[in-house]
């Protein structure tokens, strides 16, 4: 899809989560939605501004983007977190049901933003997913307005597929995948808990079924048989994705 399909799919307003997070530069702790980062990108134009309003197609794709000079120097932490706060993450994935998650994430998140390809390059990338997922919690989801608690799920479900990306993927070792499928099926848990069914589950579903398919891991491999791509992999059953990953992980 162009650029001008991935503008109709998002919600206008541009929606994140604002509520006050740890600061991951002092060691986060777990409890608070999106973790904070000290150092993160603050977008200077964001949707609702007239700026945003009179902006053209082209011009929005550009406001999205980090500035060259700051690629560099933000930290891993501030990478992620200004992927997360990009004013089109809040898109409405649900209009592109047709496709996978991972496809979905792909299209329409990872390849719209310049952050991506620098974080993916880092050394430490592996360690700065896990240690940012790892402290995302729940505590102030109630908390939030009606429209962030649209938005919130939405962000967990870009970090949640961000872990069946080839640069993070390939760089797990066998101990850090069940690491990270532990750590997916217990915010999964925890966000169904807070949530109730209607949260976005499926970022954590399918990435924890690609993972231990890309393990190679035989229950899983036997359950969805061959699968040439991720591009249109979906988890499937909740339960039969539930009870792999509790197997896996053991």
């Amino acid at each position: 899809m162009n650029k001008y399909m991935f503008f109709l799919i998002i919600f206008t307003c541009g929606l994140f989560v604002r509520c006050a997070n740890s600061d991951m530069s002092s060691g986060p702790e777990s409890g608070d939605c999106l973790p904070d980062v000290a150092d993160k990108y603050e977008y200077p134009v964001m949707p609702g501004t007239t700026e945003w309003n009179s902006a053209s197609m082209d011009e929005k794709l550009a406001l999205i983007q980090l500035p060259d000079e700051k690629l560099e120097s933000l930290s891993s932490h501030a990478l992620i977190r200004s992927l997360l706060d990009m004013p089109s993450l809040a898109m409405n994935y649900m209009l592109s049901s047709n496709s996978s998650p991972i496809g979905t994430c792909n299209r329409f998140v990872f390849s719209q933003h310049n952050s991506v390809a620098e974080f993916e390059k880092r050394k430490d990338r592996v360690d700065a997913l896990i240690s940012y997922y790892e402290t995302v919690g729940f505590g102030c989801y109630h908390s939030l307005d009606e429209k962030d608690q649209m938005s919130f799920p939405v962000q967990l479900y870009v970090l949640q597929i961000w872990f069946t990306r080839d640069a993070i993927l390939h760089s797990l070792d066998k101990a850090q995948k069940k690491r990270v499928v532990s750590l997916l099926l217990q915010k999964y848990r925890q966000q169904s808990d807070v949530m109730g069914a209607l949260s976005v589950g499926e970022g954590a579903l399918t990435a924890m079924a690609w993972i231990m398919y890309d393990d190679q891991y035989a229950p899983v491999v036997s359950h969805y048989g061959t699968v040439s791509s991720n591009e249109y992999f979906t988890a499937g059953n909740v339960d039969d994705v539930i009870a792999f990953a509790k197997n896996y992980t053991r």
